[in-house]
C-alpha cells in the first residue's frame, strides 16, 4: 500500500511526494498499549526512490518509535513532539523527525 498515492494529497502539497522518497529508510512504529493489538499495532513504513509504502508488520526499522497508539498518532499529527516523554524513539531519531515534519498537516 503506498502511503502518499491520494490525489488529494499531492495536489494540496505537491512537494510531499519527494519529500517523502528515500533510499530505502524504514520506520518501524510500535503501539505499546495493548498486547492484544499484535500486528494490527505495528507498523513498518519503507521510503523508497518512486513511492512509500506500509505494512502491518514487526521488523526492525532504521528508526522504531514505541508508545500508546494515541500518542503515536499524536505525534505524526504534529500534536505532540517527537521528543515528548509520551513517546520513545529508537535508532536514527533524525530520520522520525523529518518524516513527522513533511507528514504534518
Amino acid at each position: 500500500m503506498r502511503v502518499h498515492n491520494s490525489p488529494g494529497a499531492t495536489a494540496y502539497r505537491p512537494e510531499l511526494a519527494k519529500e517523502l522518497l528515500g533510499d530505502g529508510q524504514t520506520l518501524h512504529l510500535h503501539a505499546t498499549d495493548s498486547p492484544s493489538l499484535g500486528e494490527s499495532g505495528e507498523w513498518l513504513i519503507r521510503r523508497g526512490p518512486d513511492a512509500v509504502s506500509w505494512e502491518h508488520d514487526h521488523q526492525k526499522g532504521d528508526a522504531a518509535v514505541h508508545g500508546q497508539a494515541v500518542d503515536l498518532l499524536l505525534t505524526l499529527l504534529g500534536r505532540i513532539p517527537v521528543n515528548d516523554q509520551r513517546i520513545t524513539v529508537f535508532g536514527d531519531a533524525a530520520l522520525f523527525d523529518h518524516w513527522v515534519r513533511h507528514v504534518t498537516f
